[in-house]
This record gives structure tokens, C-alpha cells and sequence, in this order.
């Protein structure tokens, strides 16, 4: 009866265990177990990555073994056994140690052991420990393939074996180990991949290598190899070989085949290499051959060597040590001397901020007395001996006030702050008045002096104030320190011209001749002198620098000579107008002093003698109000109606500029004017003022009538702005000259009453409630910026917008009046013709012809 169960499979091999079940193994099918009391038939196969399936599909044998154990053994699966309890395999092949996954038919001896044949030897193996021993030709079979089923055990026990070579047959328990210990040797020493003997040149061998337990070795000997040899004859390709080289090798390599190492380029040292052998049984020699090896260093790497890289090492560290220390001291020494040279440095610009800050502080009592000066000689004094006293007075003023900002002038040279004005010039006009400024004074001194000029006119582009500096210093000096002869001669030139003073005075030694220039340097028989203050000559040179020119002392005709070149033309564009100095007032200028105004001006000083003394001049022309900090001026101008502040800058508590910004950053303050007063006539002070919002900076003495110039100029300007405002239509706002705070106010103002025009009951309260401030506020406020009251200035712009519809022409006269919240046309009319000096019709007629 053919059983259907196992359908078409190739069966290989068939048997029935103790237990009864029939197990039926397939060529490519798996393994069947078949229970024959209750037919069932149960189906093992191969799972990949299944480790407890059957090892392989194909399976070509089925042993019982005497313990009961099931084995199969299968192509390219080894031999696995079943597991009862588990109902799996465990597989045993070539990662457990067999030398092929190809098993055939197994045999068991009486010692347990399973017997099978490979494709690639005999396999001994034990189930119990997994251990297997396999036989090959070289234990003596004729072939190491064997075949399918070709196994069997005689009754007498002999094994047989049918292999691709024939027959084998053995008794299993009559095999013995080959237990001889193979002797080894080291046969040949290589050196370059070349074999060395004692007699080869440069040899380290005085003896044949078998019988040589130490070499040494030159550092160009360094790769080396050798061959070794184990005497076992019982089947020499079963040998077994391991080596090692101390130092270099960190555990025993193992080889069967190839019976030579080498090793490439071994680092200078002590080495021992070893080798053992083992015969076809694994029986090793473990002493083996041993041979010790010493590989010397290059001579550069010589105890010797560094014996003397050492000596080096100290003798190029002493002479460092000595550089360093030579060097340290010149640092110290450099250290010192520029610690020296900040010194003198700080003294010098201590001297130099000294003297400013005092030049600072006497501008103040200079314009003190300068005030009363002028007020004076404004007098008609009719007593010839007070009027000369008088110009005495004011003409020592104003050399206190040249020698001021000479020191003023020096501070800027030396803070890189001069700014030069390069203008056409006519130098030899410039000269002819300088000339005659201290032809007096030379006279007085009983000094000769001749002016040399060229028959014409000499133009050059230059500094107009600095150039003056400059001639009045020279003027100075030669009449200060000549004994009787002056001569002043120009040397025309291009692209230079020169500008020569002789003096007939002692000469100053060469040595010297650069020292002069030197602020505040005197020569030994000046140093006592009063009237030089050491920094004439140092201005005079720098000023010449700025010019692009020079200035230097020589000597001429046993006379000494200043020579001043400076170049013609100047590589900066030229400028159209000469800058004013701002305390210049001139002389036709015309103030009205019987003028009465209604405004009020704060005046805030710190100087009370120069604070009330503003206050008497002020006063006749204004209302005035006086503070002396910025702090007391901030509370005037929260409880008074205050129309210009002057204050002063440098002040305690709150200074000028503070002053200023608190005033530009008020929303209440910032449409009031501010004239900064100051003895800072820096650049970056000036720029700082403007920058705090400043209108005016006037430096310190100042004229009065400068002052008061400034302050009717301020007055006007902003009463004709606001009064073309309310007259033209179509002014807009920004014309009238504000700050930007209250640019913006306005701007929003008349937003706010544009949005809200044909509401005609939109007055003062809705406005002052929408903008966040109070009447009175809103009142000040619209009355300082456009000189109207909050009502008048609601109407103002009903009566602007009236003129843009008027202009659009699509309305009728009676209907704009409505759109502007004025519900009476005859009204509206009025106002119109007041406001604007014409009717609607006549402005509408006028539109229409100009366009």
C-alpha cells in the first residue's frame, strides 16, 4: 500500500528506533517520523536562521545509536542528533570543528564513538564532549573522499569504509598515537630576504645558525627572516608549527604549510624569537629552538650620542638662558624708559589740562570784564584821559583773550582736533598788515624793521586765522629777542614759497635749534622771562604742519633765520566764504535798543557777578528770569511761561548740556529755543550741543551785542514763521522751523481736527481730552508754537481745508462752510476774508488765473 504522506520524496534511508516510530530520511524533502499504530506522520525540515531545526533538507543517514540517541547525518549540513525531550535537532558541522558539512553513513564503536566518512577525511567523534579527530592521507588513507551508504562493521569489529580510492578497513581499537616529540631546528637566517651563512660579508654568524643561540645585528640589518624544520617522519605534512618573537609578537602564531616567518625593519633592542613543533598526533615539542637577537642602534642613536646631544642640550640652554636674561634686561630697560616717557607724557598733558581748565575758568571774568568794556565805550566820554585808559583796557583785554586761545589752540594741535578753512589768500596783503599791527611795537623797542616783498601779489590756499597764528608768533619772537635788526623777506616759489625772519640776536647753538619748538621749552637766559609762555613757536610749527609746510631755525649771514615754507596750492577743495568767528559782531550792525518785547528769556549761570550782570543787560530788551543749575531752571520752566533759556554749559548739579536735553525731550518744554553759553569751544562740544538741540552756541568772553543779536534774530525768525503760517493757506507746518516733538504734536493736532471738521461743536475740551492733556497745557502749548490760542488754531484749519475744497472745486462756497463745521456762510465769509485778507470768491478767482 503506498502512503500517501510523503508524497514523491526521494527516500534515502529508512529505520525503525526502539520506541517503534519509523524514521525516513529524504534527498532534499527533510525527515519524516511515522507512528504506525496511529498513522501519523510528523514532517521535520530546515528553517533558515532556525539554529534547532534539522540541519539540512538532504539528509542521506539514520543512526540509532546504543544510548538511544537519533543522528542523521546530511549534505552541507553535517551530522545532527534529535533531541526527544525538545523535539529538536542539535547540529553539529564545520563550526563545531568537523572538517566538512558533507557527513555520510555513521558507524558507532563500543567505546560510543561515531565513526562517518567526509569529503575531506575520517571523522572520530565523540557525542559526549563534541570532540572530533580526523583522519586524512596523510595518516596513511589512500583518499579522503568518501561515499553515500559505503559503511559497515564486521562481526569480528572491523571497520569498512568505502572511499573514491577504494576500500578501507581498520580496527578501531587497535589505532595508536604517534607519541614521539619531534625535535625542531631553525635551518636558515635571512637577512634582506637573503640567506646568511658565517661565511657571507658583514655576517653576524661565526657558526651555522642550527648550532647559534645569539646574533647581533647592525641597525642596517634590521629586517631579518628565518625557516625552520620539524623532524617527525610519520607523516611530516601533519606537522604542526608555532613561533613567536618576544617584544614584537603577543601571542604564538600557529601555521601547518609554510615553515618560514620574517620580520621588516625591527626597531634597535633585545629580542628573543622561539619557535615549537608539533607531529601528526599534536604531540608537542614545547621547548623547541630558541635564539636570542640584539639589534644595535645607529650611531646617532648611540648611548654616546645622546651622551652628547645631552652636553648640546645644557650648552644651548645656558646660552639661551643667557639671551633671555640679556633680553629681559633690555625689555626692563625699554619698560623703564617708556614707563619714563608715559610719565613725562601724563606730566605734560597735566601742564597742558591745567592750563586749559585755567583758561576755561578765566574766559568767564574776561567777559566780565569785557561787558562793562564795551558798554563804556559805547559812552560819549568826552575826557580824553578815560578814553585812553578805556582802550588800554580793551586792547590788554584782547590780548589776554589772543593768549587764551592760543593755549585753547595749542590743547586742540595736541588733541588732533584743529580744523583747518583753506581759502585764496593774498599773502603779501597779509603780511603788509601784520607789518604795520607791530611796526608800534618794534618801534617801542627800539628795534629796526624791514619788510622785503615781491613787486607782486602772491595767492595761496590756506587757513586764513592759522596763518595769522603763525606771523604774529614770528612777529613776536624777533622783535622779543632780537638786539636791533629785523628783516622779514618772502622768497617766491613753486610748487613752495618762503617766508624768512632774521634777527640780529644771540644765536641759538645747533644743538638747540629743534629744541625751541619744544612746548614750553625757554633757553637758560629766557627761563625767567614773563613775557613768553614756551608755546608760541610749538603752535607755530604744528599750524605749519597742518598747512603741509614746515617751519625751522637756521643760520644766515651770522644772523638767525626762521624760515616758514609753505606750499601754494593744498590738495583739499577750496572754500567759497571765510567762516565768521561766532564772537564777532560787526560794527554796522543794527540794534534796535529801544525795542520793548513781551518775551520772557531764563538766564542760567552758575558766575553770579556774570549772571547778574546778563540779567541788567537782558532786561531792558525782555522779561528775564535768572537761574544758577539746571536743576533750578527746570523748575521755572514747570511754573512760568518761559520763550528762550540761555545757560551756561559746565554748571553743578545739572550741567548745560543735560539742561538742554531735559528741555528737547519734554513734550511741555520742547518748543522753547536754547543758547548754549560756554568757555568749551572745542569742536565735539559744538557738536555736542547741537546734538542735544541746541539753536545757538556762543563761546565765552562774547560780545553783548553778539548775544543780543542772536536772541532778537531767534525771536523774529519764529514770529514770521508763525505769522506766515496763519496767513498762507497752503504753508504746511514744518515750515515754521520746530523741533521734532513738536512737529509731530502739530501734525497730530491737526489730524485729530481734520477727522473731526464737520462736527462744528468739536472745540478746545474734545481736543485737549483726546490728545492726554490738560486745557491749560494745550493752550501754552498751541499759543508758544503758533503765536495763536487752541480755539483761534481750530479755525485756522477749518479755514485750510475750506481752501482745498475751494481749489477741488467740487463744492459750492455754501456748501463748504458746512463741510468745515461752520454753519453760517456769511460767517464762514467773514472769518475767510479776516484769516486770509480776501473772500472765498476772490481766493477761488485768484486759484483759477494762476493755474
Amino acid at each position: 500500500t503506498r502512503l500517501p504522506q510523503f508524497g514523491l520524496s526521494y527516500i534515502f534511508d529508512i529505520i525503525e528506533d526502539s520506541d517503534g516510530y519509523i524514521w525516513v530520511a529524504t534527498m532534499g524533502n527533510g525527515v519524516y517520523k511515522y507512528n504506525p499504530e496511529d498513522r501519523k506522520i510528523k514532517h521535520y525540515m530546515h528553517r533558515e536562521g532556525d539554529d534547532v531545526s534539522l540541519s539540512s533538507n538532504s539528509v542521506s543517514n539514520i543512526k540509532e545509536t546504543s544510548s538511544g540517541e537519533i543522528w542523521f547525518s546530511t549534505d552541507r549540513g553535517g551530522v545532527c542528533r534529535y533531541n526527544k525531550t525538545e523535539d529538536n535537532f542539535t547540529t553539529f558541522s564545520e563550526k563545531q570543528g568537523l572538517p566538512d558539512d558533507t557527513a555520510y553513513k555513521i558507524l558507532e564503536d563500543k567505546n560510543r564513538n561515531l565513526w562517518f566518512g567526509t569529503n575531506k577525511g575520517l571523522v572520530k567523534f565523540d557525542p559526549e564532549t563534541g570532540q572530533s579527530e580526523v583522519f586524512t592521507t596523510d595518516n596513511g588513507l589512500p583518499g579522503d573522499q568518501f561515499n553515500y551508504k559505503s559503511a559497515f562493521v564486521s562481526s569480528s569489529g572491523i571497520f569498512y569504509f568505502g572511499s573514491s580510492e577504494g576500500l578501507i578497513s581498520f580496527d578501531p581499537y587497535q589505532m595508536q598515537k604517534n607519541s614521539c616529540i619531534p625535535s625542531v631546528f631553525i635551518t636558515k637566517l635571512l637577512i634582506g630576504n637573503k640567506e646568511v651563512t658565517p661565511r657571507s660579508e658583514n655576517s653576524p654568524l661565526q657558526k651555522s645558525i642550527l648550532y647559534t643561540d645569539k646574533i647581533t645585528l647592525n641597525y642596517d640589518q634590521a629586517s631579518i627572516g628565518f625557516e625552520f624544520v620539524t623532524l617527525s617522519y610519520v607523516s611530516p605534512s601533519a606537522n604542526v608549527y608555532a613561533y613567536k618573537m618576544d617584544n614584537i609578537d603577543d601571542d604564538w602564531v600557529y601555521t601547518r604549510d609554510n615553515h618560514n616567518v620574517s620580520y621588516a625593519n625591527i626597531p634597535p633592542g633585545k629580542y628573543t624569537f622561539r619557535v615549537k613543533g608539533a607531529n601528526n598526533d599534536g604531540l608537542w615539542n614545547e621547548s623547541g629552538a630558541v635564539v636570542e637577537i640584539t639589534v644595535l642602534p645607529p650611531w646617532w642613536k648611540s648611548p654616546l650620542a645622546y651622551v652628547i646631544y645631552c652636553i648640546l642640550a645644557v650648552l644651548i640652554f645656558y646660552l639661551w638662558f643667557r639671551w633671555y636674561k640679556s633680553r629681559s634686561e633690555i625689555k626692563s630697560a625699554e619698560k623703564q624708559q617708556l614707563f619714563e616717557s608715559e610719565k613725562e607724557k601724563e606730566l605734560y598733558s597735566s601742564k597742558i589740562d591745567f592750563f586749559t581748565h585755567i583758561a576755561h575758568e578765566i574766559r568767564t571774568p574776561v567777559t566780565l570784564i569785557n561787558g562793562p568794556l564795551e558798554s563804556m565805550l559805547e559812552m560819549n566820554i568826552t575826557d580824553p584821559e578815560i578814553k585812553k585808559n578805556l582802550q588800554i583796557m580793551s586792547r590788554n583785554t584782547s590780548e589776554l583773550l589772543a593768549l587764551i586761545n592760543q593755549l585753547l589752540d595749542f590743547r586742540k594741535m595736541d588733541g588732533n582736533q584743529m580744523q583747518m578753512n583753506f581759502v585764496s589768500l593774498n599773502v603779501v596783503d597779509i603780511l603788509k598788515d601784520e607789518y604795520q599791527r607791530f611796526e608800534a611795537m618794534a618801534l617801542s623797542e627800539n628795534r629796526h624793521m624791514e619788510l622785503i616783498l615781491p613787486e607782486f601779489d602772491i595767492y595761496v590756499l590756506a587757513d586764513r586765522s592759522s596763518l595769522i597764528k603763525i606771523l604774529n608768533n614770528l612777529f613776536s619772537n624777533a622783535i622779543r629777542y632780537s638786539d636791533d635788526k629785523i628783516i622779514i623777506k618772502v622768497e617766491p616759489g613753486e610748487p613752495d614759497f618762503k617766508i624768512v625772519f632774521l634777527n640780529d640776536g644771540q644765536l641759538v647753538p645747533a644743538e638747540l635749534r629743534e629744541k625751541i619748538f619744544d612746548p614750553f621749552y625757554q633757553m637758560k637766559k629766557d627761563a625767567n622771562a614773563l613775557s613768553s609762555s614756551g608755546i608760541g613757536l610749538s603752535l607755530a610749527r604744528s599750524l605749519s604742519e597742518l598747512h603741509h609746510g614746515s617751519l625751522i631755525l637756521e643760520e644766515r649771514d651770522g644772523m638767525n633765520c626762521f624760515v616758514l615754507r609753505l606750499p601754494v596750492a593744498q590738495n583739499v577743495e577750496k572754500s567759497d566764504t571765510l567762516s565768521l568767528n561766532e564772537d564777532f559782531l560787526p560794527e554796522d550792525s543794527v540794534i534796535d535798543d529801544e525795542k520793548q518785547n513781551t518775551e520772557v528769556v531764563l538766564i542760567v549761570e552758575d558766575n553770579v557777578e556774570l549772571l547778574h550782570f546778563m540779567v541788567d543787560k537782558l532786561k531792558q530788551q525782555f522779561i528775564v528770569e535768572q537761574a544758577q543749575n539746571g536743576v533750578e531752571a527746570l523748575k521755572i520752566l514747570e511754573e512760568k511761561n518761559i520763550d528762550l533759556v540761555v545757560s551756561d554749559i559746565i554748571m553743578p548739579e545739572m550741567d548745560g548740556f543735560e539742561l538742554c536735553r531735559n528741555i528737547k525731550s519734554n513734550i511741555e518744554f520742547c518748543h522753547i529755543p536754547v543758547v548754549l553759553l560756554t568757555a568749551k569751544n572745542d569742536l565735539d562740544s559744538k557738536i555736542e550741543g547741537l546734538k542735544m538741540g541746541a539753536d545757538v552756541y556762543i563761546e565765552k568772553p562774547f560780545s553783548f551785542q553778539y548775544l543780543l543779536a542772536q536772541l532778537t534774530s531767534l525771536f523774529d525768525n519764529r514770529k514770521r514763521e508763525k505769522e506766515a503760517f496763519m496767513r498762507k493757506p497752503f504753508l504746511p507746518v514744518t515750515s515754521m522751523g520746530m523741533s521734532k516733538a513738536d512737529e509731530e504734536l502739530m501734525n497730530k493736532l491737526i489730524g485729530i481736527i481734520e477727522d473731526n471738521i464737520t462736527d462744528p461743536n468739536f472745540g478746545v475740551e474734545r481736543l485737549s481730552e483726546i490728545v492726554f492733556m490738560s486745557r491749560s497745557s494745550l493752550h501754552r502749548k498751541i499759543k508758544v508754537i503758533a503765536g495763536t490760542s487752541p480755539a483761534d488754531f481750530i479755525r485756522l484749519i477749518r479755514l485750510k481745508k475750506a481752501t482745498e475744497l475751494i481749489i477741488d472745486g467740487r463744492h459750492r462756497i455754501g456748501e463748504i462752510c458746512f463741510l468745515v463745521g461752520i454753519n453760517s456762510p456769511s460767517y464762514f465769509i467773514k472769518l475767510f476774508q479776516k484769516q486770509f485778507g480776501m473772500t472765498p470768491k476772490e481766493f477761488e478767482k485768484q486759484q483759477r488765473q494762476s493755474s
